[in-house]
């Protein structure tokens, strides 16, 4: 029988970085393990301005291959080649894309691996941890440099700095959003400020379920839990 296997997408190296995100994909590879359930994590990494001249690029795609295996690749044309080679005897239970940051900058890499996703034949789920889906600074960053939340999504496009980055950005995200089953928003919050920037389209395929919610990966086992609906 084929081992089961996840596919993680994110943006930086969970067993090296120490960030929300990174905890919480560490949380969710052990969570599979216990129903031995392997983790192939596919992310986008800068190169140091140091190493840059020697290598010609500004970002490194990186799989680790369940700990089996590390694959490092200047271009993600070779790197997914790789990845397809590992995975051509394993059954995918899911895939999980956690964060686009870093592949946003890059729209070819984005592409290959947009088209990676889609020939898998298995449930696909995308989070939303930040407001990256908005804002292609990801932290709703204006033209002062400071924190806001725009009332209205054409708000965006007023951002003198970045409107068609933020635009260009969006057209991309559409495409993941229309290939996923699922889209898990990490509050209300978040998916108030989804459903003001893309409207009604995806309602049914939005979840927001809580990061520390029992049901789901619980990263603070010892934290209370409020069970009131729709706030963890």
């Amino acid at each position: 029988m084929a081992q089961e296997s996840n596919i993680i997408i994110c943006h930086t190296n969970p067993s090296k970085t120490i960030g929300g995100t990174e905890k919480y994909i560490n949380a969710k590879i052990n969570h599979y393990k216990k129903s031995n359930i392997d983790s192939i994590v596919i992310f986008a990494q800068k190169v140091t301005k140091k190493d840059r001249g020697f290598l010609g690029k500004k970002y490194l795609y990186s799989a680790n291959l369940n700990y089996q295996g590390f694959i490092e690749r200047t271009d993600i044309k070779s790197l997914i080649i790789e990845v397809k080679k590992f995975i051509a005897e394993k059954k995918i239970n899911k895939v999980f894309i956690e964060h686009l940051s870093k592949w946003t900058d890059d729209k070819k890499s984005l592409w290959f691996l947009y088209n990676f996703i889609k020939n898998i034949c298995c449930e696909k789920h995308m989070f939303l941890h930040d407001t990256l889906f908005m804002c292609q600074k990801g932290a709703l960053h204006g033209n002062k440099k400071t924190a806001h939340v725009p009332k209205k999504a054409s708000k965006c496009y007023l951002c003198k700095a970045i409107w068609f980055r933020t635009l260009y950005n969006k057209l991309f995200f559409l495409k993941f959003l229309r290939l996923v089953d699922k889209i898990i928003c990490p509050s209300q919050f978040i998916r108030t400020l989804f459903v003001g920037f893309y409207g009604k389209e995806f309602n049914d395929k939005l979840n927001v379920i809580d990061h520390l919610k029992k049901s789901e990966i619980n990263l603070r086992p010892n934290s209370k839990i409020n069970n009131k609906k729709n706030k963890i």
